[in-house]
C-alpha cells in the first residue's frame, strides 16, 4: 500500500492508490516504455477492489467488508476524486488513458483519453460501493458523494458497426484483432445492471463480443489470459460452442506436459494464469450468480443461473459444494446438458430466483 500511494502522487499528484499493470520486487509503477504507456492505466486499482467486494458477496463477511473491502475501496476512489476531471459537456475525462494493450486503428500510439476500461471499471467501484454501504446502512455521506461522482461518468459509445466501442473520441477507430477485449470488461464477472437494463448497451457488448470472435484467427498474438477473459464473456454471454473451442484451445496449446501452465501457445513461457483462469472459467458455465438491487440501491435478492453455457466436453457431471454469490452453497448434477437435480444451501438465508435450462 505505501508504494500505491507514492504510485498515486508522484505519477499523479493524488490521493489514494494507483496499482501498476505488474509488480516486481516492489509496487513501484516502473514497468513502461514510449511503446507500452503501461503508466497510463489508471484501472488497476478500482480492478483489483473488485476481488475485494466479490469475497464480500460470496461469503456475506459484513465485518470483512467493513474492515478490510471497504477502505481498501475507498483509497481507490479517493485517486478518482482528485484524478478526474470536467470535460467540455460536464462529464468526467479519464486524461491520459489505455485500453490494454491494445493501439486504436490507424494510429501509432496506445494513449488515449477515455479507454472504455477505464470508464467500465470506475463505475463498477463507485456502483459497489454504493451498494455495499447501502445494503450494510453505513456510511451515507460519503454515498452521496460517491453517487455524484458516478452520475458523471461518461456515456458509453457505439462504434458504426454497432459494437461498444473501445475509446471515446471519434477519430480512435477500433482494432478487433487482437488478443485483449479490454473493452468488455463489464461482462468479465456478470452481466452488470446497467447492461440488463439497456438492451442498446447489451446489443452493442454482444456485437463487439461476436465481432471479436470472427476475427480471431488473425489475431496478433495469442494469451492464456486473454483466452480466459475471452471465455468469460462467451460464458455470460450463453455462448456454450466459443466456451468449448477456448476450453479446447487452451488445453491443447497452453499447458507443458507436466501440467504447468504457459502464456503462449507451444506452450512458451511460463506463466500461471490460466492456473485459476480455466477452473474458473468451467465453473462460470455450470453456474452464476449476480446480486440485484431494489429502488433504494440495497441488495434485494440474487439471479442463479444454472448450466448457463456448458461446453461439450463437459455435457455430462456432477459439482459438489460449488460457491456462489450470495453465499450460496450448490451441489447438481445434470446430462446431456440437462439439469438432473439441484440443491441449494443458503447459510445467509438470502433471498433467490432461479434460471435453469
Amino acid at each position: 500500500m505505501p508504494d500505491y500511494r507514492e504510485n498515486a502522487r508522484r505519477l499523479y499528484g493524488c490521493r489514494g492508490i494507483h496499482i501498476p499493470s505488474r509488480t516486481s520486487d516492489s509496487g513501484c509503477d516502473i514497468h513502461f516504455d514510449e511503446g507500452w504507456p503501461m503508466l497510463f492505466w489508471t484501472a488497476g486499482a478500482g480492478w483489483t477492489a473488485r476481488f475485494f467486494y466479490d469475497y464480500w458477496l460470496y461469503t456475506g463477511d459484513d465485518g470483512f467488508f467493513k474492515e478490510h473491502a471497504l477502505p481498501f475501496m475507498e483509497e481507490a476512489a479517493l485517486f478518482y476524486e482528485d484524478f478526474l476531471i470536467k470535460d467540455e459537456k460536464g462529464q468526467w475525462l479519464f486524461s491520459p488513458s489505455y485500453s490494454p494493450e491494445n493501439t486504436p486503428d490507424g494510429q501509432d500510439s496506445a494513449a488515449c483519453t477515455n479507454a472504455t476500461m477505464d470508464i467500465s471499471v470506475a463505475k463498477e467501484l463507485f456502483f459497489n460501493l454504493i451498494t455495499g454501504c447501502r445494503t450494510l446502512g453505513i456510511e451515507e455521506e460519503k454515498v452521496k458523494k460517491w453517487k455524484e461522482i458516478l452520475a458523471g461518468m461518461p456515456e458509453y459509445r457505439i462504434n458504426e458497426d454497432g459494437a461498444l466501442k473501445e475509446w471515446e473520441p471519434d477519430e480512435f477507430k477500433d482494432c478487433y484483432d487482437h488478443r485483449h477485449i479490454s473493452q468488455l470488461y463489464l461482462l468479465y464477472y456478470d452481466i452488470p445492471e446497467e447492461v440488463r437494463e439497456s438492451r442498446e448497451l447489451f446489443d452493442a457488448c454482444k456485437k463487439a463480443y461476436e465481432i471479436k470472435m470472427q476475427r480471431k484467427q488473425k489475431e496478433k498474438g495469442t494469451m492464456a489470459f486473454g483466452l480466459v477473459l475471452e471465455g468469460f464473456v462467451a460464458a455470460y454471454l450463453k455462448d456454450a460452442e466459443m466456451t468449448e473451442e477456448l476450453l479446447q484451445t487452451m488445453a491443447c496449446s497452453n499447458y507443458y506436459q507436466t501440467f504447468a501452465s504457459a502464456h503462449d501457445f507451444g506452450p512458451s513461457i511460463f506463466n500461471a494464469d490460466i492456473s485459476g483462469g480455466v477452473p474458473a472459467l468451467m465453473l462460470h458455465c455450470l453456474a452464476q450468480s449476480f446480486p440485484v438491487t431494489d429502488e433504494r440501491g440495497r441488495i434485494s435478492h440474487y439471479e442463479i443461473r444454472l448450466l448457463p453455457a456448458v461446453p461439450d466436453s463437459m455435457k455430462s457431471g456432477s459439482v459438489t459444494g460449488m460457491r456462489l454469490r450470495g453465499g450460496f452453497i450448490l451441489s447438481m448434477e445434470w446430462k446431456e446438458k440437462k439439469l438432473k437435480q439441484y440443491q441449494i444451501e443458503n447459510p445467509g438465508k438470502n433471498t433467490y430466483v432461479i434460471q435453469t435450462r
